[in-house]
């Protein structure tokens, strides 16, 4: 396979004890993750213990996948201003955040590994497992 985009929806349910997507991270000739994608991983934890816990096993995930980070720079920013002209011209608007991952996965010509159908509705390429 190709080189894989995770999503916070896809990391999610692979915590969950989804199979289909440690499946489908195991033929992946390269795993990422976009920074925007960490911040929000890392945002859903709750606060004390369970940040903590949660922390220390996005932190494993991503020494043993050997996960490359994506970070945002001005390309990636013409590649979100194109999606978001494109979602509002269509009038199917997306959070903003999916929209900066999105314009992330085209940037780095990435597959979009995610369970979150509205991705689908932008001209990206996406594996989605719902």
């Amino acid at each position: 396979m190709t080189r894989l985009l995770l999503d916070s929806s896809a990391y999610i349910e692979m915590r969950a004890g989804d199979q289909r997507i440690t499946e489908t991270l195991a033929y992946a000739r390269q795993v990422c993750l976009s920074t925007i994608a960490l911040g929000e991983l890392l945002a859903g934890f709750p606060p004390g213990t369970r940040w903590e816990a949660g922390k220390a096993d996005l932190d494993d995930f991503l020494k043993a996948r050997q996960v490359r980070m994506l970070c945002p720079d001005a390309n990636t920013a013409l590649e979100y201003a194109r999606l978001f002209n494109d979602a509002k011209q269509s009038g199917r608007m997306l959070p903003t955040n999916d929209l900066w991952i999105a314009a992330t996965a085209v940037q780095h010509k990435a597959v979009l590994l995610t369970t979150d159908g509205h991705f689908t509705e932008l001209p990206i390429e996406c594996l989605l497992l719902d």
